[in-house]
């Protein structure tokens, strides 16, 4: 079911700001979103009965790709929100990509957090292998490291464009 209730779901406008060069590519931006506040990360659930209440939240975000020769890029991303209750306070993150050849391209890439709690440190290891013009997969591996959990995780995209 389709519905449009700004009083009670909130707004959200997001603006961004892109620049493409021979060496490069970059992006910036902002989002500012009147919204009912979401569950905390520890998953405590809202109960239908609770006063919910619209609060404005704002993030600015940065993304950059770095050509560092003609089969290396660097990726740099970083985000911070804008209002003093945001559970996610802010993300940076670093990577790489590389070509392999006609049809591989591998990279890594390490992000780290701060919550209002904790931090969480994220990386992947991925390679994406193209298989027909429109058909990929995309084996990755995760590490996710934080305060209360140290893990692995597998992971096999596929895409397909028509």
């Amino acid at each position: 079911m389709f519905r449009f209730c700004p009083s009670s779901d909130g707004v959200i406008g997001v603006t961004s700001l892109n620049y493409t060069n021979d060496v490069g590519c970059y992006y910036m931006g902002g989002a500012v979103c009147s919204s009912v506040s979401v569950s905390d990360v520890e998953g405590t659930e809202e109960l239908p009965e609770q006063k919910k209440e619209n609060k404005v939240n704002g993030v600015l975000w940065g993304y950059a790709e770095r050509k560092l020769s003609d089969k290396v890029y660097l990726l740099l991303q970083a985000s911070g929100l804008l209002y003093k209750d945001a559970e996610c306070k802010n993300y940076f993150g670093i990577g790489s990509l590389a070509e392999l050849g006609k049809k591989i391209e591998a990279g890594a890439f390490v992000g780290y957090a701060t919550f209002s709690t904790e931090y969480e440190v994220a990386s992947e290891l991925t390679c994406k292998i193209q298989l027909r013009k429109n058909l990929y997969v995309q084996p990755a591996l995760h590490y996710v490291h934080n305060g209360h959990f140290s893990g692995m995780a597998g992971l096999f995209r596929m895409g397909w464009s028509i």
